[in-house]
């Protein structure tokens, strides 16, 4: 009768067998007897295919590599701008301000469209024809914009020269005034102007 505490692992060409007892788990490599012994159960030949730690081995790297994959595919389509908010199918993440691979290759795509369109719509005759338009309206704006300039730079001068023109005025005003203060006070205080004194005292 197959003991249903013990449990057999194959380690290549060894077989090891895990007991649990009082003792709590314990394992012992298999003689050759005992693995004949083992064979002739029910579970002996079966049991050892299950439990084949290359097997096991293998089985738990595919799930590892299958979760990977997955994980890989979900954030590869994250970051190319899809999403899959309630885990059914994947749509392209339309979030306003939010900018992906998927949404500039929409955004790519349309653009060369709408150009592609335009280029259909718009014959070179028509460009011609709006070039001129907008020439006709460029010298326009370019003439009164001179225009403008010229009138502020005119003033401006203007004004410098009205302001040098004033200033010097002032200033020989000024000096003529001075002058005759200075005068008026020799007079008062030495009876004559300062230079007749001085003419004097050169020769004594």
């Amino acid at each position: 009768m197959p003991n249903k505490n013990r449990t057999l692992i194959k380690l290549d060409d060894k077989v090891i067998e895990i007991t649990h007892g009082k003792k709590g788990l314990q394992a012992k490599e298999l003689t050759t007897d005992e693995l004949v012994e083992v064979s002739l159960l029910d579970e002996g030949v079966e049991k050892l295919i299950e439990n084949d730690i290359n097997k096991l081995t293998n089985e738990a790297y595919a799930e590892l590599q299958r979760d990977f994959k997955n994980n890989l595919k979900n954030n590869v389509l994250k970051i190319a701008g899809f999403e899959n908010r309630w885990n059914q199918t994947w749509e392209v993440d339309h979030c306003n301000g939010r900018s992906s691979i998927m949404s500039q290759y929409i955004s790519g795509k349309v653009q060369q469209m709408m150009t592609d369109e335009i280029n259909k719509v718009i014959s070179p005759e028509d460009i011609a024809a709006i070039v001129k338009m907008a020439k006709k309206g460029l010298l326009k704006e370019f003439q009164e914009q001179f225009y403008r300039q010229v009138r502020e730079h005119f003033y401006k001068e203007s004004q410098d020269q009205a302001k040098n023109f004033l200033s010097a005025t002032l200033k020989k005003q000024i000096t003529k005034y001075q002058k005759k203060a200075l005068e008026k006070a020799e007079l008062a205080f030495l009876g004559r102007p300062a230079r007749e004194a001085n003419d004097d005292e050169s020769e004594d």
